[in-house]
């Protein structure tokens, strides 16, 4: 009964040479490793049909897809997957960027329609080395940036905005449309969902409050 987190696949740039040329350019730049664009590794292609073999063969387990399936760079072939495997659900973490490049009218629609099956995420992270913002560069944000980096994504789900700043600005130089959800479909995407996929609530109102106390880290996270 435990959902899986799979991570396969990275961006559709990383496949490709690292040279001004390439869109996250800025990215691998700093991070050269992070390229797969060498004969040493599988295809990008290759390694998504691999997993989505592993969608069909094992259809009881429930897969949660991040990164929008890491393949936010073609949303129609992430819902022809939700259509065709009710055992997937995916996660937006770290590519608002790239979602937000799509016809907002398309982006609105898809998340309208699977509204049950996305989760938020951000790909936020502390370490040692310090804080990740969706990604890393060359200049270490600080506590203040976290409030602009989910302002920013809110502003994406939640107006109608064009042509505006998006959360990871290292991942590429572009702007984004915003896709104006509705408060229904937000409330699902932002915290109902996963709830229910995680802890098996329909709501926030069956929440035991001993189990919260058990677990302390979540209250915050629920108030």
């Amino acid at each position: 009964g435990m959902p899986v987190f799979i991570h396969t696949g990275d961006p559709k740039a990383f496949f490709e040479p690292i040279s001004p040329q390439n869109e996250r350019y800025d990215e691998l730049s700093v991070h050269p490793n992070w390229s797969f664009a060498s004969n040493e590794y599988p295809s990008r292609e290759s390694l998504l049909k691999a997993r989505e073999r592993v969608f069909q063969r094992h259809r009881s387990t429930t897969f949660i897809g991040v990164h929008f399936a890491n393949n936010p760079e073609d949303p129609s072939d992430v819902a022809r997957q939700l259509k065709e495997h009710p055992n997937l659900y995916v996660d937006i973490a770290a590519r608002v960027p790239e979602l937000g490049r799509h016809p907002p009218e398309v982006m609105r629609a898809l998340f309208t329609r699977y509204q049950d099956r996305v989760l938020f995420g951000t790909d936020l992270g502390f370490s040692r080395s310090g804080i990740m913002l969706g990604s890393v560069g060359r200049e270490r944000p600080r506590i203040p940036d976290i409030f602009l980096f989910y302002a920013q994504h809110f502003e994406w789900f939640e107006t109608n905005l064009r042509q505006i700043q998006h959360p990871t600005p290292i991942q590429g130089r572009w702007r984004i449309d915003a896709i104006g959800l509705t408060s229904t479909v937000l409330e699902k995407v932002y915290r109902l969902n996963a709830l229910k996929l995680l802890w098996g609530l329909e709501s926030t109102n069956q929440i035991d409050q001993d189990a919260l106390e058990q677990s302390p880290g979540m209250v915050k996270y629920f108030d």
